[in-house]
């Protein structure tokens, strides 16, 4: 089995999945016992209540909200930057100034790269050998 990095703890194992045997049974049974306090409240739920309520890390809910596990549908956002924590629309994840610095970070990065190829492309000249020396 290949060496993996656990995409929730970032700790190293033998497997193919990308959570570790230990995050994969921790976030399944939190996972459970979130979706069953969101389904048996009558009102929209916030993730701070969530983790208050059942004593989970904020960490579990936004990874399994960011993979597709929960539904953000019954849970009241608190409507912050993931990055900086500024104020941002409902239906956003990052406000408009981390989202304009990711990009020209990325634009930075996609000229980088197309310099170092362009480098890596020129020919190079011939190494001369020493006269003399054989």
């Amino acid at each position: 089995m290949p060496l993996k990095q656990c995409t929730y703890c970032e700790e190293y194992f033998n497997g193919v999945t990308e959570l570790c045997p230990k995050c994969s049974k921790n976030l399944d049974e939190i996972f459970a016992r979130v979706k069953k306090f969101i389904y048996s409240s009558r009102t929209e739920v916030s993730i701070a209540e969530i983790t208050e309520a059942l004593n989970v890390p904020e960490k579990a809910v936004g990874f399994l909200i960011d993979k597709g596990r929960l539904t953000t549908e019954h849970i009241g956002m608190d409507n912050k930057c993931r990055l900086c924590g500024a104020p941002i629309p409902s239906n956003a994840t990052y406000c408009k100034d981390c989202v304009n610095i990711v990009n020209k970070d990325l634009g930075k990065f996609k000229n980088e790269m197309a310099e170092m190829k362009q480098t890596a492309a020129k020919p190079t000249k011939e190494i001369q050998p020493l006269r003399g020396l054989r």
